[in-house]
């Protein structure tokens, strides 16, 4: 929000804005419609997740609902101090425990490496995307709360916040596209500074289930830094085909050319993690069009001269990063 309140809705979406940005702790649930595949069937479900953070180091994840029973209460937690993960399972009574001391993610702006840390970027999504001069839609009720409707129609997505009246938070956020083929995304269930019990965020095994250390899953530290710079980059080539007709661009300058990247950003990037001096280290393969299945279709891959013993990190077009140990495989799937 910036300029002078033009009517009482503005001033309470300011007022509300203003207190997510502030707030230590955030929890939501998000729920939009999700497709996905079985059998070679394409299906939808109801996707529901519970994403919550405390600063400056914690995080968690509930996986809600699923296709499938095995992962339907999946919880992710996160420690970014300890750097150490302990995924749920409660289908199975299984936990598995994660090293993320080689875990990265790429500055977004700048495209530096940068090791992992907690992200606000839902927190700063849902400011990004509610700014602006909303029109007062009335009091309301939502889960038993007195509630003040405001709404904003902006570009090709209408946007509605409901704001508790007392607290003047935000407790609902729904996006709505004009595209049919986007679905509806809403935020709900929002706290905002509210209590989080450190429980919540603990490393520890529940009682009865099977613990299993995962370590850092086999990669080290600088295929886990080439898979941070692939699965960043491989973001954008999507990106850039959802803007193009499902088209991947001809070569990763039409990044920069859209304005998806800028030059230096997509320069850091491709670099080499450990020499950023020495040539770069990531190649692009046009895979033409988005396709059904993706799965073994490769779009970028670590450029070796000789086959590295320990294999080349690889990004497919379904959005996943392996190790390919095997030279004639990596050649089978790259013709």
């Amino acid at each position: 929000y910036s300029g002078k309140s033009i009517d009482g809705a503005s001033t309470a979406f300011a007022a509300a804005m203003d207190s997510i940005n502030k707030a230590k702790t955030f929890s939501c649930v998000i729920v939009t419609e999700v497709n996905y595949e079985d059998n070679q069937q394409r299906e939808t479900y109801l996707s529901r997740d519970k994403i919550m953070f405390k600063e400056p180091y914690w995080e968690r994840r509930e996986q809600l609902t699923s296709p499938w029973s095995r992962y339907v209460g999946e919880v992710t937690i996160k420690d970014y101090n300890k750097l150490q993960e302990l995924m749920i399972r409660p289908a199975e009574k299984i936990a598995y425990f994660s090293d993320l001391s080689s875990s990265y993610r790429i500055e977004k702006g700048t495209g530096e490496l940068k090791l992992a840390s907690l992200s606000t970027g839902l927190r700063d999504y849902l400011l990004e995307k509610s700014i602006g001069t909303f029109d007062d839609m009335g009091d309301t009720e939502l889960d038993g709360q007195k509630v003040w409707k405001v709404q904003s129609k902006k570009k090709n997505t209408i946007v509605t916040l409901w704001i508790n009246s007392e607290t003047n938070n935000p407790v609902q956020i729904e996006l709505v596209s004009s595209d049919p083929n986007i679905s509806p995304i809403t935020y709900t269930a929002i706290q905002i500074d509210e209590e989080l019990d450190d429980d919540l965020f603990s490393l520890n095994a529940p009682d009865g289930y099977e613990l299993k250390d995962q370590g850092n899953h086999g990669w080290t530290d600088y295929q886990s830094k080439l898979a941070a710079k692939l699965m960043n980059l491989g973001m954008y080539c999507l990106i850039y085909a959802n803007n193009s007709n499902d088209q991947f661009p001809d070569n990763l300058n039409e990044l920069v050319a859209t304005g998806i990247l800028a030059e230096k950003e997509l320069s850091n990037i491709l670099s080499n993690p450990d020499n950023p001096n020495e040539p770069y280290i990531i190649e692009y393969r046009n895979p033409g069009k988005i396709e059904k299945d993706m799965s073994n279709t490769i779009v970028l891959y670590q450029i070796y001269v000789n086959w590295p013993p320990e294999g080349i990190v690889v990004y497919f077009g379904d959005g996943h990063a392996e190790i390919i140990k095997d030279q004639k495989t990596f050649e089978e799937l790259i013709k």
